[in-house]
Order: structure tokens, then C-alpha cells, then sequence
């Protein structure tokens, strides 16, 4: 018995030893996987911050982009629009200058009538005057030429058809 008793004592420390070993390998091994993965975790996780920050930093330069993109776009449309407006502007300032023109045009034609006016006015007054004298003289032939001896300095008492004084007699034949 004692020849079994060895073997099998043999065996089950051989056996505890190889749990033991087995215990401390599978440990090593868990430990190591454990490692491993926690590396490749740390390793992903770096990986997924280097890619949100690139990505972040591609997001940033694509807004800025953008930003610059329409400030540009804006800056352009503004140029447009100023240059717009100021053509606008120069059309208004000559239509402006074209009706100053034509109003200073109508007003020296407006003057130019109103003097032209008044001397026909007084041409017509004067050739008025002149044919009622001339309708007066052929109305009463005495009356013209107490006018007329009246203008040319005389006191009115002469003869209207001779011109000669018909007062005291002392007239010259």
C-alpha cells in the first residue's frame, strides 16, 4: 500500500501544483489580457481625441472658411450695390443739372418775353396815342392845330388854319 500511496500522493501534488501553476498562468495571462486591453482602450480612447480634435479643428477652419467665404460674398455685394448707388446719384445729379439748365433756359426766355411784351405794349400805346391825335385832327382840323401851336410853343390864341395871330391886329400880312 505503501507503493500506491506514493503515486498517488505524487499525484495530487503534482496536481495541486499544477492548479497552482495553472491559478498563477491563467492569472498572468488574464492580467496580461487585462493590460492589453486596457492599453488598446487608452490607445482607442487617444485615438478618438486626436480624431475629435482634428475633426474639431477641420470644423473651425471650415467655419472660418465659410465666414470668410460670405464677409467676401457681403464685402462684393456691398461694392455692388455702393457702385449702384452712385451711378443712381450721378444720373440724378445730371437730370438735376439738365433742369437747372432748362429752367434758367425758360426763365431768360420768360424774361426775354416779358421785356419783348412791354415793348410791344408800349408801341401799341404810342401807335394808340398816335392814330387817336390823327382821328382828333381829322375830326376837328382847328382843335389839331391849337394842339399842335400848343406844342410848338405858342398860347394857343393864333388861327389854327393860317397860324397867324388873329389877336390885336397888329399881325403882318
Amino acid at each position: 500500500m505503501s507503493n500506491i500511496i506514493i503515486p498517488i500522493i505524487t499525484g495530487i501534488v503534482c496536481l495541486a501544483v499544477g492548479v497552482v501553476i495553472g491559478f498563477l498562468y491563467r492569472k498572468s495571462v488574464a492580467e496580461k489580457a487585462i493590460g492589453d486591453a486596457e492599453t488598446e482602450a487608452t490607445r482607442i480612447i487617444n485615438e478618438a481625441i486626436k480624431a475629435g480634435e482634428t475633426k474639431k479643428r477641420e470644423s473651425v477652419l471650415e467655419a472660418k472658411d465659410e465666414i470668410h467665404r460670405q464677409r467676401v460674398e457681403a464685402d462684393r455685394e456691398l461694392k455692388e450695390r455702393r457702385n449702384e448707388t452712385q451711378q443712381l446719384e450721378r444720373r440724378l445729379i445730371q437730370r438735376e443739372e439738365a433742369l437747372d439748365k432748362k429752367s434758367d433756359t425758360l426763365d431768360r426766355k420768360n424774361e426775354e418775353l416779358s421785356r419783348h411784351l412791354e415793348s410791344v405794349q408800349k408801341k401799341e400805346n404810342e401807335l394808340q396815342r398816335i392814330k387817336d391825335e390823327k382821328e382828333e385832327a381829322i375830326a376837328d382840323p382847328y382843335q389839331a392845330a391849337f394842339m399842335k401851336n400848343r406844342q410848338n410853343g405858342g398860347d394857343g390864341s393864333g388861327n389854327p388854319v393860317t397860324g397867324q395871330d388873329g389877336g390885336d391886329g397888329d399881325a403882318q400880312e
